[in-house]
């Protein structure tokens, strides 16, 4: 039995998007957290590439606006916690002690 590239990228994007659901699911991931958005994300465009080889257009779609909204999320996300930012660590701390 011959299993194409396509048809090996649709069935690891379906196992990430199955993965994000049973982790929000079992309370394991959170909804807003990076693992969850970028399994989204990964899964939605490799359903998104096996969707628009074999021409089934309206899964297409729905993955293009999957991975946008796990875009948009990463992106959020990214912009409302910035790692980087020199203020960051000293606003947790003052949290912490009030």
């Amino acid at each position: 039995m011959f299993i194409s590239l396509i048809d090996v990228v649709g069935w690891i994007g379906a196992i990430f998007v199955l993965l994000a659901y049973a982790g929000i699911a079992s309370n394991r991931l959170q909804l807003h957290s990076k693992i969850y958005l970028l399994l989204n994300l990964f899964g939605s465009i490799g359903i998104l590439i096996n969707a628009y080889h074999y021409r089934a257009y309206p899964s297409a779609l729905l993955n293009v606006a999957w991975g946008a909204v796990a875009l948009y999320g990463l992106f959020i996300g990214l912009n409302k916690h910035p790692i980087n930012h020199p203020h960051h660590h000293r606003r947790n701390r003052a949290r912490r002690k009030s």
